[in-house]
């Protein structure tokens, strides 16, 4: 007898509990690929050394195999849904150096001829719309070859915010334990002149506000006049520290009577950050992006649309719960224009400034935070290139894979630059799976040294190359 397989649900979550766990791989995989790993980037002698380690670590007595039967026990228990549950929240939130242009990413997105407060506005909207088809799921879930992919990430898209920890820090995030389901919070951050407003953007009553009462809504925040006297003691600043240090002054702040402050940033759906500049052009668009004036970002919130003076806009992504595939999805949403149809709210989004109570030891942290972050930012070299005479499309053409054409590219690149072979790895989606979020494919192998050397050898010829 035949059975079918189920057919995909269409409902955004729908799809999660039918999904396979990633697999765990056996020790002796383990050990066999970490071989083959380490074997193109080691010395005969240090490979050799290697392969002692390995043959110690699998022998019988050795602590490994308890230490995989644990993992495998790990991984069948109930309430797991895949046996890197613990990795990733290490991964990312133990880190300790700043996120803000170390782990935070972004993108720029297409030009758009609206002036600075209607993009603002109708990037707003879009987020909006998107977190309102989120909550009642009908957003469609990804189907990749027809296999329905995890969609998990997209409960934190919104009112989503690192907390910086003195060890770990932690992820405040909807659909917990302690915040059951989506957030309900109706307001987001806007950031203009170094100076945080809560404005909502969802009526008491449920209806979103229209990108023309947004825009109201922004045009009472920049004409108010209501900003902080000094730039370089704004609250935004701390959030560019490394994390236990953050930690610290995140306690300071609390304990100088800022909850509200710290609640009213940390529940918001997103932030929207205006800038009073205009970019001269892609490069300082980008740099902006990645850094930009740090008193008017809260780098620790997953998401933060920042809309430049002349209509350029991008968008700056806290890393811990999201992945590049997720905001591809979301970015595309928001720049398509297209929302449902819902009646809009009443009037115009009321704001109120976001007041944070500093003493002079505070005031002094984050003029320090400030400073340390410009010299930073100043000593990170960055440059944009674009290719329009080559791209994808001539790669496929070529029979190779544009990722694997990259990723030579890299490689020829840096043994010219560095005279070494570089480490570097292809990220891999693993969103098939239960949690999947993505694997690390090791990109160095025999073949790949042969390719640099023959394609740095001046005696080889075309054919060869």
């Amino acid at each position: 007898m035949i059975v079918s397989s189920p057919e995909p649900s269409t409902r955004t979550f729908g799809n999660e509990d039918i999904l396979p766990r990633v697999p765990v791989p056996s020790l002796e995989d383990t050990c066999r690929r970490f071989l083959e790993w380490c074997s193109p980037l080691l010395t005969p002698g240090e490979l050799a050394e290697t392969e002692g380690a390995v043959t110690e670590f699998l022998a019988e007595g050795s602590p490994a195999h308890e230490l995989q039967s644990a993992l495998e026990a790990y991984d069948k228990r109930e309430d797991v849904r895949s046996w890197l549950d613990t990795f990733w929240p290490y991964r990312y939130l133990g880190r300790r150096d700043r996120i803000a242009l170390n782990a935070n990413f972004f993108f720029l997105f297409t030009d758009s001829p609206l002036g600075q407060l209607e993009r603002a506005a109708e990037l707003a909207a879009s987020a909006v719309d998107y977190k309102l088809k989120l909550d009642e799921e009908l957003v469609p879930p990804i189907l990749l070859r027809g296999q329905p992919q995890s969609m998990v990430q997209h409960k934190f898209l919104f009112s989503a915010t690192r907390i910086p920890g003195a060890v770990q820090d932690t992820a405040r995030t909807p659909y917990r334990e302690d915040w059951p389901g989506p957030s309900r919070a109706r307001h987001i951050v806007v950031f203009h002149r170094d100076t945080p407003f809560r404005m909502d953007v969802i009526a008491p009553d449920g209806r979103p506000y229209s990108p023309e009462q947004l825009v109201a809504g922004l045009q009472a925040i920049v004409k108010s006049g209501n900003f902080i006297e000094d730039p370089q003691t704004a609250a935004g600043h701390f959030t560019t520290k490394a994390r236990a240090e953050w930690a610290a002054t995140r306690e300071a702040l609390l304990a100088a009577g800022n909850a509200a402050a710290l609640d009213d940033i940390e529940t918001a759906l997103f932030c929207l950050c205006l800038e009073d500049f205009t970019p001269s052009g892609t490069q300082e668009a980008c740099d902006a992006l990645l850094h930009g004036d740090s008193g008017n970002r809260w780098f620790d919130k997953a998401v933060s649309l920042i809309v430049f003076e002349d209509g350029t806009a991008g968008i700056n992504v806290e890393h811990c719960e999201l992945d590049g595939t997720t905001i591809l999805g979301f970015t595309d949403a928001l720049l398509s224009g297209t929302r449902l149809e819902r009646p809009p709210a009443d009037g115009v989004p009321s704001s109120e400034v976001i007041e944070f109570v500093l003493g002079d030891a505070l005031r002094e942290d984050a003029r320090a935070a400030a400073a340390s972050f410009t010299a930073y930012a100043d000593a990170t070299a960055t440059k944009t290139v674009s290719f329009t005479d080559f791209g994808a499309k001539r790669a496929k053409e070529l029979g190779m894979s544009p990722d694997a054409f990259a990723q030579m590219a890299y490689q020829l690149a840096h043994k010219r630059a560095k005279g070494i072979t570089g480490a570097t790895y292809e990220s891999i989606a693993t969103r098939q799976y239960q949690n999947g979020r993505t694997e690390a494919m090791r990109v160095v192998t025999p073949e790949v040294l042969w390719f640099v050397q023959v394609m740095n050898d001046p005696q080889a010829d075309r054919q060869t190359r």
